[in-house]
């Protein structure tokens, strides 16, 4: 069984495979001679803008789990 990781860091993750599965799609259709709709686009915007947003929660989160914290 796969150990369980803290909500940041499975948060950042599935953010970040939503966004590479969603980039890849778009890459594969652009490709194939389809041009993204300004929606598909925006939608890929919003969830690295949440993904931005995770990993900024992450590195907060990080640094009250570092030494630095529990040494004071």
């Amino acid at each position: 069984m796969e150990p369980l990781t803290s909500f940041p860091q499975t948060e950042l993750r599935l953010r970040a495979e939503v966004v590479l599965v969603e980039l890849d799609r778009l890459h594969t259709e652009w490709a194939a001679g389809r041009t993204p709709s300004s929606a598909e686009l925006v939608a890929v915007a919003d969830d690295l803008a949440a993904l931005r947003d995770t990993v900024e929660f992450s590195a907060v989160m990080a640094a009250f789990d570092g030494p630095a914290y529990e040494a004071a």
